[in-house]
């Protein structure tokens, strides 16, 4: 993806929108460098290791972040929304989670009552005689 984007960076673009431009990248890449960096200091990384990762992650950013300004857009929303599938089989799908039901599927009231023995052990109180069936 950022190959494709720097095809598409145009330098006399940047040039001509000036100072705006080049003051917003080197806050960025220095902002972003001295985050990356902290945190893989957090995250037990040595020093050089650290400041490695936070450079290649202040340069990757900033080249979409230039983009982003060139093309005056905003970047798309974040959303973690999983898409429903635009194909497949229904009666398939239905088949593999009856195949699952069956071959690893347990009743229910089983494993609601390993569910309030978990609940009472974790809680201190003394686990109850698991339901005969």
């Amino acid at each position: 993806v950022l190959f494709l984007i720097g095809m598409e960076l145009d330098l006399r673009e940047i040039k001509s929108l000036g100072k705006p431009i080049l003051s917003a990248g080197i806050l960025q890449i220095t902002i972003t460098t001295i985050l990356g960096a902290s945190l893989a200091k957090v995250l037990g990384f040595g020093p050089v290791e650290s400041w490695y990762l936070g450079v290649g992650l202040a340069f990757s950013s900033t080249i979409l972040v230039v983009k982003l300004l060139i093309d005056n857009q905003n970047p798309p929303a974040f959303n973690l929304a999983p898409l429903p599938p635009e194909f497949g089989d229904k009666a398939l799908a239905a088949s593999v989670k009856e195949l699952s039901r069956l071959k690893y599927g347990r009743d229910r009231a089983i494993v609601e009552q390993e569910i309030l023995q978990r609940i009472r052990l974790a809680a201190g109180r003394p686990p109850v005689a698991p339901p005969t069936l």
